[in-house]
């Protein structure tokens, strides 16, 4: 009984140091009031409307519809042009885009931020999901790199994402936040 305990206990210690070792994902997250007090039925609308114009752009594909949430895939471009061999990685940033409507206010959650790299050997040069680590893990392993340009990539993958994180919110604040005025010019049910 005594080994069984002692080695739930190992193996305790040995997951909780893999999970650190991992780091935590990076993800963005915020609520927001809307400019006047609307009802979680117009604001869902103007969301559902946002995901839709943002997948006619080629950007964003809507996973799940469902009563006061919608997610979906954000795809951003990434090219690491200031970085010597940057060519290797360019390609995208995916992450999941998850937002949660009530009256009055929404809540977005930007999570799952993933590095896609393009070409027919991408998998060789992924960094995978993007952590709170300072440095590239360890378990990042791009053939025929330095440990100094894996960071300088990582460092370069992480403020992209941030970047276009805050890009995105702002548009869908934007979107969340209309004028009213034009929805009921527009409405024939008058």
């Amino acid at each position: 009984m005594s080994k069984q305990i002692l080695l739930l206990f190992l193996m305790g210690i040995a997951s909780q140091s893999y999970i650190q070792a991992q780091g935590k994902a990076i993800s963005f997250t915020d609520v927001e009031q809307v400019s006047q007090n609307v009802s979680a039925k117009v604001l869902f609308q103007r969301a559902k409307d946002w995901y839709e114009q943002k997948a006619a752009d080629g950007d964003m594909e809507l996973l799940v519809n469902s009563k006061g949430q919608l997610v979906g895939e954000m795809y951003f471009d990434y090219n690491a042009k200031d970085i010597s061999g940057g060519k290797m990685v360019k390609g995208k940033i995916k992450c999941t885009v998850v937002v949660m409507i009530k009256d009055g206010r929404y809540k977005y959650t930007m999570q799952d931020f993933e590095h896609i790299p393009n070409g027919p050997i991408r998998k060789k040069y992924s960094f995978g999901i993007l952590t709170q680590q300072s440095y590239c893990p360890e378990d990042v392993k791009v053939p025929l790199t330095k440990e100094e340009w894996r960071d300088d990539v990582w460092k370069d993958l992480k403020s992209k994402a941030k970047k276009n994180a805050r890009q995105l919110a702002n548009n869908l604040k934007q979107a969340m936040n209309h004028d009213a005025t034009e929805e009921a010019l527009s409405n024939d049910d008058w």
